[in-house]
């Protein structure tokens, strides 16, 4: 589960419906300009990258509750440049 604000992000790692560990960080200055999608987006890659060495050969579900992140992740081509990186 992940989620941004105009702040910072936050991810949590939940098993079999138990929290099995959380992690946040601060936003840095570039960062807090993003549009809303790209914190999200940006949180989605934080969650993954600080849980990797869980989740590295397993199948997982990254739970959101921004909705236009469907849309991007579902979609082969990136619509932003930040996204794609």
């Amino acid at each position: 589960m992940v989620d941004a604000s105009p702040h910072g992000l936050g991810a949590m790692l939940i098993q079999e419906g138990r929290e099995v560990s959380y992690a946040s960080r601060s936003l840095t200055y570039v960062e807090s300009r993003y549009s809303q999608t790209e914190r999200e987006i940006l949180a989605v890659v934080f969650g993954v990258e600080k849980f990797h060495i869980y989740l590295y050969g397993s199948t997982f579900t990254v739970i959101t509750d921004h909705k236009p992140l469907l849309g991007i992740i579902g979609s082969c081509k990136p619509t932003l440049v930040r996204i794609d990186r």
